[in-house]
């Protein structure tokens, strides 16, 4: 049986699945109800669930306020001492649910519930997660490195435009795109978005900048490319960092 049992009314089912996530990338198990809408009918599979996990998160919402299976799971966890309340409105929660800390996910994020369902199984908050980031630091730190050291040399071989010269210039591209997505997975703390927000910025930036590149001055000088190949990297990172904050906080 999973872990962690997530009660929720069918509208905040995205809530759910990041939550699922979040235990995931800590070792955590998860299970939700995904067959019916809630409250359609019963399916004894929940009761085993309920019964069988060691901790439960419940989303409330005004619909899963108001949703009798809601809060009849949420009853049981309270009664056993194992729930862990979010929510995700100004829904007014009645006793016993209104003694309860209960996480806004709104503000907190998916974070501070998976740390509060460490807390309740006494397992170590945050391991994983830190050697998760900690390998995304690195890996953004390399690529934007290995893309700036690049471009640097693609800008002192334009005038003796070696065969090299152009290969150059890609692979700055690449890991630049590259250091940009592990970075926007580092700050963000969501790495399963990490391919569509920092691959998007990504690709944005990396057709600017080979747009402005090919529009440089058309003299082969250094001075004519120094702008447009030097401003990538700084860029890409600066705009990845930008979204990933955005990102952080709307989570």
């Amino acid at each position: 049986m999973a872990d962690v049992f997530i009660s929720y009314e069918r509208a905040d089912r995205v809530w759910a699945e990041r939550i699922g996530e979040g235990l995931r990338a800590v070792g955590l198990s998860s299970w939700w109800d995904t067959s019916v809408a809630s409250g359609e009918y019963f399916n004894p599979d929940v009761e085993r669930q309920l019964k069988d996990c060691r901790c439960v998160v419940v989303i409330w919402s005004e619909g899963a306020y108001a949703s009798r299976w809601v809060q009849a799971e949420a009853v049981y966890a309270y009664q056993a001492g194992t729930l862990v309340a979010t929510r995700l409105d100004d829904v007014a929660l009645g006793y016993p649910f209104s003694v309860v800390q209960t996480v806004d996910l709104r503000n907190g994020g998916v974070d501070e519930v998976v740390e509060g369902v460490q807390l309740k199984l006494g397992a170590p908050v945050g391991a994983t997660r830190r050697r998760r980031m900690s390998t995304a630091t690195a890996l953004s730190a390399f690529c934007l490195f290995a893309s700036m050291a690049l471009s640097v040399f693609r800008l002192f071989t334009i005038v003796e435009d070696d065969w090299y010269s152009e290969p150059a210039l890609i692979a700055s591209w690449v890991f630049g795109a590259v250091g940009a997505i592990a970075l926007f997975a580092s700050i963000s703390r969501r790495s399963s978005f990490a391919a569509y927000f920092g691959g998007g910025v990504a690709l944005a930036f990396a057709f600017a900048g080979s747009v402005a590149y090919t529009n440089a001055a058309p003299e082969d000088t250094i001075a004519s490319y120094a702008l447009p190949i030097l401003s990538f990297t700084p860029g890409i990172a600066l705009l990845s960092a930008l979204f990933a904050l955005l990102a952080r906080r709307w989570r």
